[in-house]
């Protein structure tokens, strides 16, 4: 029962006090320059770039071919070579490295310094080489939209400073290339044989696109099309701009960074933070019909439903890229199954490509309509809700059709949830049909949201249905998947009835994905309470409990196939945001930030710079170190990263919809003091956390009213709202259990008891075994599945 604490009689405050900005953003080359990773000669590691239309670059630093640069999947460019005074500056012994937001750059005595980077929103490469000494420098740009020298030819267009490279092979379409050069001199040079080709530092097979030289820099704009009238017109507009487009990229990199600015007193964080956000938005693109998120790098460049509405909060809700949201949102719609008679009626797909559009999956379409509501929160935008509760109705329909059993629960495939591998296409490696944990989850949330959506555009009828529905979801589903024995939820219902009893990190989403509270607050304690110290390692959070006999230790192992282990004791990166977002809702943030500093220093000093892989061994090698497995640049993974520190940590959650904007702040002590620039609807939420005092500050956002939720000491939490007009600060405090906003008492409301209690000390799981069932037995899990002895 809610228990109301009187600390003063007070209606609203309205404490009017203006002042300067509560958080000062650094200047762009300051802020870009914080987030370079420095690397000394010979630490290869891989690189992500990508122009965020069709265009990705997959690299390794220290490498003597950097990488490939593919547009729409056909090659385009590779690498370059670099000389000053004709001597070869060879990247694989440059002293030093550095990795920008925006671009790669080798360092080599006198400050000669050679660049890449790609443009953004647009096909294009920039490289330049530099220096203090005004030597005679020179660039070599490799090309591959042929597979032989032979199949290029060259024209020079001496009035523009531009060589265009033309390619006769067709099973390339990028058959254009323009190198605009401005005040270098061009040599002629594509094949090493060629006369001009240097003596060193060309690969013999490769194809190259001129010779440029200069004295003191030259910088290059390299720009690629299957047209070339439209190759000509872009060329003809760049000419000479090579600084401007340079500018550009950097601002565009400044702008995502500084539109969702965090400063903390933890250096590795801030970075990590910085760099999640980074390769998330590197997933952006618009290489199929509208815009979505590439679900990973290097094998899943295609734009997926289920990866792609669990990485948008993280990707372009929390960092302010609502038009992009939108935009995703919209491709996705517009991909919603329109035809009744079939069964995949009212879903949107599973994933999208060019000539392939599949709906095999569950989970996609409630993850959308949750996203749906969450941008509408964020942004206000209830023009964009009827739209979206025309895709709601639909996809509901669909559902009860064919899927909602007799008790309003949601139904499916045994692998139409996320651990969907299966052995050769048929039978799944995880079989979780026909009521799973977390769909029920996101089932009773797509409801809830849709009703929510139905009281926006004025269907209140149907509002009053969703909201009885998602009720009905609620009861039953605490009756039939709450294993009182083990004091936890089970993973799954099956068709006849029977409870699975396997111990998975779903049963998080219980707590987490829901927007209106599914289970009661005692039972997501002792979730935590039982299966935290079962799933919760340091290093990441496991598929699947260590002490089931169908656990495999490693990803990848010759007694089975990688897809047996895939979600049968793998460890997954997003599952991170699940638990370090249910830990802090029970405040224990800093038993989750040391999980999380683990991870950022994953993201920094490990793998891909600055991105998280798909997945990791269970078990670490024998150095120690965790063992990175599946695309090592997963977009899930790093938005997941980025979305819990806004929403969990920071807690800041607008609600524009009813003109409000809660902040539950779970600050960890490590981060010390934090400072926060939140994008919601036209404006922005400053919030800074100083030693348990916190100052507030909305920026063009007029009058909106702030519910704060306090947490004391012992982890109840208290709530409070006042009403906070743009530009005001607003500076909260506790004082002997007593709470201020600018020294005024205000009233709180308890909301939340402490279970701290219950739940106790929460300690890292160990992998404490040396032996496990599946590598006694070759294929051990496989033929029990196809023996159809599976067991519960």
């Amino acid at each position: 029962m809610i228990k109301k604490i009187v600390i003063v009689l007070a209606l609203i405050l309205t404490i009017n006090v203006f002042s300067e900005n509560i958080i000062t953003i650094p200047e762009i080359d300051v802020l870009l320059d914080y987030y370079n990773v420095t690397l000394q000669k010979g630490d290869s590691r891989q690189i992500v770039m990508t122009d965020r239309t069709n265009g990705v670059y997959l690299g390794k630093t220290y490498s003597s071919r950097n990488g490939d640069y593919k547009i729409n999947d056909s090659n385009a460019y590779t690498d370059y070579s670099a000389y000053s005074n004709g001597k070869l500056l060879d990247i694989q012994v440059a002293p030093t490295a550095t990795l920008q937001p925006y671009g790669l750059t080798y360092n080599f005595p006198d400050n000669i310094k050679t660049t890449f980077m790609l443009l953004q929103n647009e096909n294009g490469v920039l490289i330049s080489v530099s220096g203090d000494v005004m030597s005679e420098y020179s660039l070599i740009p490799s090309i591959i939209n042929a597979r032989k020298s032979e199949m290029i030819s060259a024209e020079i267009i001496k009035n523009d400073n531009l060589a265009l490279f033309t390619s006769t092979d067709e099973k390339n379409k990028m058959k254009y290339c323009a190198v605009l050069y401005d005040t270098a001199q061009y040599t002629p040079l594509i094949s090493s044989s060629d006369e001009n080709a240097p003596a060193e530092g060309l690969v013999k097979t490769g194809i190259y696109a001129g010779k440029y030289t200069s004295k003191g820099e030259v910088k290059l704009i390299i720009l690629f099309s299957d047209n070339k009238e439209n190759l000509l017109a872009q060329a003809k507009l760049y000419k000479g701009k090579y600084a401007e487009l340079a500018s550009r990229t950097k601002k565009f990199f400044y702008e995502m960074l500084s539109n969702c600015y965090v400063q903390t007193e933890n250096q590795l964080f801030n970075k990590a933070l910085g760099w999640s956000i980074i390769s998330a938005n590197t997933m952006i693109n618009t290489k199929y019909s509208g815009m979505g998120i590439y679900a990973g790098f290097p094998w899943f460049q295609q734009n997926w439903g289920r990866d792609t509405f669990i990485s948008l909060p993280g990707t372009s809700i929390v960092t302010g890229r609502f038009n992009e949201a939108k935009s995703i949102l919209k491709t996705f719609s517009d991909y919603q199954h329109k035809e009744a008679d079939k069964k995949m009626y009212g879903r949107i797909p599973n994933r999208v490509m060019d000539k392939s559009i599949i709906y095999n999956t569950t989970d996609g379409t409630p993850w959308m309509i949750r996203e749906a509501y969450e941008y509408l929160q964020y942004t206000n935008d209830t023009e964009y809700a009827k739209a979206m509760f025309d895709v709601a109705k639909l996809a509901i329909e669909g559902a009860e059709k064919y899927f909602v059993d007799e008790y309003g629960m949601l139904t499916h495939a045994d692998a139409d949830t996320w651990m969907d591998a299966k052995i050769a296409g048929t039978q799944p490696w995880s079989p979780r049909g026909n009521r799973a944990v977390e769909i029920q989850a996101l089932w009773f949330n797509q409801l809830y949201a849709s009703a929510k959506l139905a009281q926006i555009t004025g269907h209140n009828d149907l509002a009053t249905e969703w909201f009885e529905k998602a009720e009905k979801v609620k009861t039953v589903f605490l009756e039939k998947f709450w294993n009182k024995k083990g004091s936890m939820l089970f993973d799954r219902i099956t068709k006849e009835g029977k409870a699975d009893k396997r111990i998975r990190p779903n049963q998080f989403m219980a707590i987490t994905v829901p927007f209106s509270r599914f289970i009661p607050d005692e039972n997501g304690a002792l979730i935590l309470k039982n299966a935290i110290p079962k799933l919760q390692l340091e290093y990441g959070v496991l598929s699947l409990d260590e002490n089931d006999p169908y656990f495999h230790p490693f990803h990848e192992n010759g007694m089975y196939n990688k897809d047996a282990a895939y979600h049968n004791g793998t460890i997954w990166g997003w599952n991170a945001g699940l638990s370090v977002n249910a830990m802090t809702e029970y405040s224990y943030q800093d038993f989750a930030f040391d999980f999380t500093l683990n991870l950022a220093d994953q993201i920094l000093n490990q793998g891909c710079i600055g991105s998280m892989s798909e997945n990791m061994d269970a078990i670490p090698g024998k150095n120690g170190k965790v063992k990175l497995t599946g695309t090592y640049s997963q977009a899930w993974s790093v938005a997941e990263f980025a979305r819990v520190f806004y929403q969990n940590y920071a807690g800041i959650k607008p609600e524009l919809l009813e003109n409000r904007i809660t902040v539950k702040p779970k600050f960890p002590v490590k981060m010390g003091k934090t400072s926060v620039v939140q994008k919601a609807g036209n404006g922005f939420i400053y919030f800074v956390h100083t030693n348990g005092t916190y100052s507030i500050q909305t920026k063009e956002l007029g009058t909106k009213q702030i519910t704060f939720i306090f947490t004391d000491d012992s982890g109840n939490e208290y709530s409070s709202q006042f009403d906070a007009e743009s530009d005001s600060v607003y500076t909260l405090k506790t004082v002997n259990s007593q709470y201020f906003c600018n020294d005024k008492e205000l009233t709180v409301t308890k909301t939340k008891s402490s279970y701290k209690d219950l739940i106790g000390e929460l300690k890292f799981a160990k992998m404490k075994k040396t032996s496990y069932p599946v590598l006694k037995k070759k294929d051990f899990l496989k033929e029990i599945i196809l023996k159809g002895k599976y067991k519960l």
